[in-house]
Formats: C-alpha cells, structure tokens, sequence
C-alpha cells in the first residue's frame, strides 16, 4: 500500500528546470550523446520520471482517445470510464505487477470498445464482404485480447490468496480463498 502512494507521488513531483532543459534536447531527431548519457543519468536518479514520458499504456490510451470522435462529451465519458475501472478493479490496494495487469485489461476493454463500433459502422453501411470480414477478424482479435488480459488477471490474483491445508482424522481438506479466523455474527 505504501508503495502505491509512492508512485502516485513520484509522476507528480515537479521536474528540475536542468532535467526539462535535457528533455527538450533530447526530443530531436539526432539529439548529442552528452544529452542522451544525461537523460539516462536523470532517468536513473529521478523516481517516477520515467512513468511521464515512458508509460506505454498512457500513450495507448491518448492514441485511443485521439482516434475517438472529436466530442468532448465521448472523450471525457472514456477518460471517466478509465478512472472508474480502475477503481471497480481494486488498482489502488493491487501490487506493481497486477497494476499493470489492471492497465492492460481497461486497455484491451478500450480498445475493442473502439473496435465493435468500427464493427458496427462498417456492417451496417453498404461497404464490401472484405472490409466486412476484415472488420469482424478485427472484432474477434480484440475480444481474445480482452478476455485473455481478464483471465491472466483473474489467474494472478488467485494465485495470490492464501492456502490452507489441514488433516483432520487422517482426511485432508485444502482451502483456497479468503480464509477468516472467526464469524463476526457469533454471539
């Protein structure tokens, strides 16, 4: 838990005027290698810095909001979407690595989200059987990628409840789960 407030507070931390100056250098075509070797020390000694400009699944996600209509009413009720999953999908108490899970699930959910609507325009308008079967192959790879990111999920978490085995008269009972050391609603 203390590491999740960590991170949150390590992309919000103010850059160094010195290390934006690096940034900007390094954001050409063909930055010096003095910038670079810079860039890689700030990056190594900067928590979180590479969370602002190296985080993928933020750069997936603004590619999927910029290819959306451009109405702000659709844009905003997708970024609320993200939010709200995370939360229903328990991000904030997860560890680093069922964080990126959770990302990697409201990414897939995205994108074949997108994906049926460009499903549903094309089927319904009169365009040709091959973008139509184009369209539905696209449809049925983004669904797999979904509900393959859902069960990996799913998967990790059960691997993280406890187990508990007991022998009780030479019989052996495993159990999985929650495991509660006593009923609250006992008198």
């Amino acid at each position: 838990m203390e590491e999740n407030k960590q991170d949150k507070s390590e992309v919000h931390q103010p850059i160094p005027r010195e290390v934006e100056e690096v940034l900007d250098r390094c954001n050409t075509e063909n930055p010096d290698p003095k910038d670079v070797k810079a860039l890689r020390h700030y990056l190594r000694i900067t928590p979180g810095l590479w969370r602002r400009y190296g985080d993928m699944i933020g750069i997936t996600m603004e590619a999927v909001w910029s290819a959306l209509p451009k109405h702000p009413t659709v844009v905003e009720s997708f970024k609320q979407a993200r939010l709200e999953l995370r939360k229903e999908l328990g991000f904030e108490q997860a560890d680093t690595f069922e964080r990126l899970l959770i990302e990697h699930v409201i990414v897939c959910w995205f994108q074949m989200q997108f994906t049926s609507a460009v499903y549903s325009t094309h089927y319904t308008e009169s365009t040709s059987m091959d973008l139509k079967h184009y369209c539905c192959r696209m449809l049925s790879a983004a669904q797999r990628r979904y509900l393959r990111a859902c069960e990996t999920l799913v998967r990790i978490r059960r691997m993280s409840l406890p187990q508990l085995q007991v022998n009780v008269g030479g019989q052996q009972i495993n159990v999985s789960g929650n495991i509660s050391t006593g009923d609250s609603n006992r008198d």
